[in-house]
């Protein structure tokens, strides 16, 4: 049983990551102007436990992020998401000590009858505890990818933001009222 739901945990946190690594492959190879353009944009690819950002092909550290997202909207959710990433790992790793403590349970001896019986006591809470515990560290790791794939967005968007590339006008025309946009 713990093989099975490992194994559906496994390919439930697998296949978004790995599909969502194909299609921004997908887009940058069908699209040139991706390549061509004039500012720096970042794209994020993920994979089962991990998001990285790359500029231009490479890979950016934590540190080179942090000094590149300097004084843009892109700061406030990467600090999250490093905050959470250290966080996450010590969660989960306290839901499976207090899983484990709670599935050894304690021995205990009972005499009926003149007779001795050994049995284990195991608690429910405990173990129930350390498996919301696994749980929360593991949404919290994804929370801290999801974080750091914002921040990627809001630096891209922010980019092109200041390079003018997207006008919008409103405007009352002689059919009515009417929206141009411009890229």
């Amino acid at each position: 049983m713990k093989f099975l739901l490992s194994n559906i945990l496994i390919i439930f946190l697998a296949i978004p990551a790995v599909s969502q690594d194909l299609v921004v492959r997908s887009r940058i190879s069908d699209n040139p102007t991706i390549r061509t353009n004039t500012f720096d944009t970042l794209t994020v690819r993920r994979s089962a436990f991990t998001t990285a950002a790359y500029s231009q092909g490479e890979k950016l550290a934590n540190r080179a992020l942090k000094d590149l997202y300097q004084g843009t909207p892109a700061a406030a959710p990467l600090k999250w998401s490093r905050s959470m990433r250290i966080a996450a790992p010590v969660v989960a790793a306290g839901g499976v000590v207090l899983g484990a403590i709670a599935l050894k349970g304690t021995s205990k001896t009972a005499v009926i009858e003149g007779q001795t019986y050994n049995y284990t006591v195991r608690s429910k809470p405990k173990l129930a505890t350390g498996l919301v515990l696994l749980a929360g560290g593991l949404c919290l790791f994804e929370w801290s990818n999801d974080l750091l794939v914002k921040s990627t967005r809001l630096y891209n968007r922010d980019q092109v933001r200041k390079a003018g590339g997207m006008k919008a006008q409103v405007g009352v025309t002689s059919d009515g009222v009417g929206l141009v946009v411009k890229f």
